[in-house]
């Protein structure tokens, strides 16, 4: 499998979607692969948890995650990359410490969070 998909989630988005995008509409899929490049792919919104499906079947390449566009550039949907108990991995941060948290000292762990509160404050100043 290439990507993790919630696919309950991703029905669910698809379904308040549909409220904004009709069928016929094209929407761009931006798939950024593990080696660093990125593939662009245009289709029709009525294909959106079809072409969701392909990437999750690809062996060819490993997919990293993937940003969903409108024609005008508006995000309809940014996937957030699942670890293996299917939890989501945040956008921004530092996702090794996150996916290797178990592996962390209990000084580790408190470095983290300090400095993750740090940044917090810091950004409400």
């Amino acid at each position: 499998m290439s990507i993790k998909v919630d696919w309950e989630k991703l029905r669910m988005v698809q379904y308040h979607l549909t409220e904004n995008v009709s069928d016929e509409d094209e929407i761009l899929f931006t798939l950024l692969i593990r080696d660093g490049s990125t593939k662009r792919h245009v289709v029709k919104f009525k294909d959106f948890l079809n072409f969701f499906w392909s990437i999750s079947e690809n062996t060819n390449y490993n997919v990293y995650t993937v940003l969903v566009q409108d024609t005008e550039g508006r995000v309809l949907y940014r996937h957030k990359q699942l670890t293996n108990g299917n939890e989501e991995i945040p956008i921004g941060g530092n996702e090794s410490v996150i996916l290797h948290w178990g592996a962390l000292t209990s000084k580790e762990k408190d470095m983290f969070v300090r400095l993750t509160v740090a940044q917090i404050n810091g950004y409400e100043k």
